[in-house]
């Protein structure tokens, strides 16, 4: 279901956004995305 979900949510970005920097799997567990505790590391561009 995440895949699906996240598939639909990257081609949603990059036809708005026109950029094709999106990963092409979600980097996030199911896990993580639900811990209300959990920041993901920021990254530069």
């Amino acid at each position: 279901m995440l895949d699906e979900v996240y598939n639909d949510a990257e081609r949603q970005a990059k036809k708005k956004s026109g950029l094709n920097c999106f990963p092409q799997t979600c980097p996030y567990t199911i896990e993580k995305i639900l811990d209300v505790e959990y920041l993901p590391p920021f990254t530069y561009l």
